[in-house]
């Protein structure tokens, strides 16, 4: 027992190691040239001697990406907050999100350095893109009153209907009820939620 729980804790390294290898032994066998494939240990040498400049670079690009993301938190949360108001929002807005995450991001990078130029601004809006994005079928907030509005009521996260939902069946049901309670929170506003 021991020795398979200790085989599994090594097995990621043990993979990566055969990969490795086999990238290795690769390219020395079937002789591919440097400019196709370089080898693991020249991918590794480049590496060790370029990091400098790899990590002058790093910083940059990982804060241009956190900015993006959490501007994407922002943007995404709004049109949530949005798309779960009213049913007419929901009707008009979610298509759309849902089209415009059926294209590939990298076909906006041109149309965006284009528009605003090389620089933060294409990288930003590049992040923010799929982090706003919907996901089909499921609305971020499940609406508290669309059709008759009421003072008061809060509109609540899509998964606190599966939480509460897995809380009220024994534990031997909760995946069914936990399943019953998503499929609730993904009626549209306006529809019974």
């Amino acid at each position: 027992m021991a020795a398979k729980r200790n085989l599994n804790r090594w097995a990621p390294w043990i993979f990566l190691a055969a990969l490795l290898a086999f990238w290795e032994l690769g390219v020395r066998l079937f002789g591919i040239d440097e400019f196709v494939l370089p080898s693991a240990s020249s991918s590794f040498r480049a590496l060790y001697d370029n990091f400098g400049p790899i990590m002058q670079n790093t910083w940059p690009t990982f804060w241009t990406t956190m900015v993006g993301f959490g501007l994407g938190i922002v943007v995404g949360a709004l049109l949530g907050v949005i798309i779960g108001s009213s049913a007419f929002m929901y009707a008009g807005l979610f298509p759309l999100l849902v089209a415009f995450n059926a294209i590939p991001k990298a076909a906006f990078v041109p149309i965006l350095i284009v528009w605003f130029g090389i620089g933060v601004v294409p990288a930003y809006a590049t992040a923010v893109g799929p982090s706003a994005d919907a996901s089909p079928g499921r609305p971020a907030f499940r609406s508290s009153a669309p059709t008759t509005p009421r003072k008061g009521r809060a509109t609540l996260p899509a998964a606190v209907a599966s939480k509460r939902a897995s809380r009220s069946i024994p534990p031997r049901r909760g995946s069914t009820s936990r399943g019953r309670g998503e499929i609730m929170a993904r009626r549209p506003p306006g529809r019974g939620g």
